[in-house]
């Protein structure tokens, strides 16, 4: 190419023409494409950088404008890493960010092999009331590239006319067939000159089954605001089927922790993920095999779906009382190919018990070896006194309860740990994606109790066979209204305080209402109040 800037600006050309092909070139082509920004970046980035720190650690912060002028410096000079972490700042400091800070994050994320967070800032900066440009668009399509994600940057290609973001259509036209051209084969090819292959990637995986015609728009160009209802779950519902495979409940489940981690900031999804999820397989793969699995509180099918996948023979019912949920639910359990294991019932815990024996054969017919409880800390107890009265446990059942710390479920740890009827260990870790504690109990009941709990069943069965022999419909009968137990005073208040506090984070506005140190702080004093009554750690997840 030669030298000088002329060659620069030459070797710059070359390359950008060459990069829609996916191009894997020699060492000395690579060398030769240096872009000018680079060289004015590399000039300008350290007293850009150094004038940010030091206002940093002399305690000031910094302005909006000396962010901008750091971040678009170390992109320029190809500072991707430091470029990302100033974005990660300036969110954190609440720096307003407009068009080009996105940019530069998106693309920065994706030269670091980062395209699912590229992929996620499209969409926050539609949450935030910013509109995409042709650069955000070329910068993530770009990200898809670098990653292999061939299928992602051709729906990002195909989205962008719909925007208003294309300037000219027969170029981007073309570029489109080209990458469907290059979706249709798997096999590399060689360059007419041999200097290089053309990357011909895998064709997307094809659905396990044709998926049903949706009844409304498609969801993933539906825009969601932050803070209208349900959007945590729908925008985690299209980060799934934008992200993870049809058939592949490995990828829903990372999906939506990521989703939980890496996309939601100040938010709490309430899923049983990180150092929660080797408890819950461990538990259900241990668990006495013959009988069925519970699930109280589906919310997205994330824990149902890790539980059907630790124990592929089991069969699953997971109870679930609010509709938007179900509707998660059930799309992301389908996506992942776990339909045919895992039934999603809508309806009141309270309700569904006494009733869903009916749907399986009446009684005897359905017994529960695991019961993971996820719904409302203040129900776990009375639900589990139902399954007890009715008959639903199988001998040995084990019962899970997630967050029975925050928000927290003290009578029902008073019910396992302290009344004597059950083996239990309270397990500390910490919380899903949120710098707080929470706990998780593992229950087994006592072989005397057990006893007892068999004889209940015997007396139901020949109940029932009676019915039968005197041709007689069963009737449903409410479960005997439940009484709570004599507990200490102060769990009873710290139970009410529990469900203030949970009612506080689901329901106000955008899932924010209860930050980070609110949750670290309620866990502190409830840990300490239930250690007054005896109730404390028994074992730490070491995940």
């Amino acid at each position: 190419f030669g030298s000088g800037l002329v060659s620069v600006r030459m070797g710059v050309s070359c390359f950008n023409k060459m990069r829609p092909w996916c191009l894997i070139f020699g060492a000395a082509t690579c060398s030769t494409a240096v872009s000018a920004a680079a060289l004015r970046g590399a000039a300008a980035y350290p007293s850009a950088v150094e004038a940010l720190h030091s206002a940093q650690q002399k305690g000031k912060k910094p302005t909006a404008k000396a962010y901008r002028s750091a971040i678009t410096a170390c992109h320029d000079a190809e500072k991707w890493d430091e470029a990302a972490e100033l974005f990660r700042q300036m969110q954190d400091e609440g720096i307003a960010l407009d068009l080009k800070s996105y940019n530069i994050a998106i693309n920065a994320y994706g030269q670091d092999q980062g395209w699912e967070s590229a992929l996620e800032l499209l969409e926050e900066m539609r949450d935030a009331d910013l509109s995409p440009d042709a650069t955000s668009y070329k910068y993530a399509v770009d990200a898809c590239r670098e990653a292999s994600e061939w299928a992602k940057a051709l729906e990002l290609l195909e989205e962008m006319p719909s925007q208003g973001v294309v300037k000219n259509r027969k170029a981007h036209k073309k570029e489109i067939e080209e990458m469907r051209q290059l979706l249709g084969s798997s096999e590399p090819e060689e360059s007419p000159s041999g200097a290089f292959k053309i990357i011909k990637p895998y064709p997307p995986p094809r659905p396990h089954r044709p998926p049903i015609r949706p009844l409304g728009p498609r969801l993933d160009n539906v825009k969601i605001r932050q803070g209208s209802p349900y959007a945590k779950e729908i925008r985690l519902l299209q980060h799934v089927f934008r992200t993870a495979t049809r058939g592949d409940p490995r990828t829903t489940t990372k999906a939506i922790e990521f989703f939980g981690e890496g996309v939601l900031r100040g938010q709490w999804l309430k899923v049983a993920g990180g150092g929660k999820v080797p408890v819950l397989e461990a538990t259900v793969k241990a668990a006495p095999p013959g009988g069925f699995i519970l699930e109280i509180g589906a919310y997205c099918g994330f824990s149902s779906s890790k539980m059907a996948m630790a124990v592929p023979d089991a069969h699953i019912s997971t109870l679930e009382v609010d509709p938007v949920h179900v509707v998660v639910a059930r799309n992301v359990i389908d996506f992942g190919g776990l339909s045919h294991q895992i039934d999603v019932w809508t309806g009141h815990s309270k309700d569904l018990i006494s009733r869903i024996s009916g749907r399986y054969g009446g009684a005897g017919n359905l017994l529960y070896s695991v019961v993971f409880m996820d719904q409302k800390g203040s129900r776990y107890d009375e639900d589990l006194t139902n399954l007890e009265r009715l008959g639903l446990l199988y001998p040995g059942a084990v019962c899970v309860a997630d967050n029975v710390l925050k928000p927290g479920a003290p009578i029902f740890l008073w019910h396992v740990g302290l009344r004597g009827d059950y083996h239990a260990q309270v397990v500390s870790m910490k919380e899903f994606a949120m710098p707080a504690e929470d706990w998780m109990s593992v229950s087994v009941r006592k072989p005397h109790v057990e006893a007892k709990a068999q004889k209940e069943r015997e007396k139901l069965l020949r109940a029932e066979a009676q019915k039968k022999k005197d041709n007689k419909e069963s009737v449903w009968e409410p479960p005997p209204r439940y009484i709570r137990p004599d507990a200490p005073a102060d769990l009873l208040q710290l139970n009410r305080e529990a469900d203030r506090i949970r009612d506080k984070a689901t329901n106000g506005p955008g899932g924010r209402s209860v930050t980070y140190e609110e949750w670290d702080e309620f866990a502190r004093n409830a840990n300490a109040r239930m250690a007054a009554e005896g109730i404390v750690v028994t074992a730490e997840s070491v995940s």
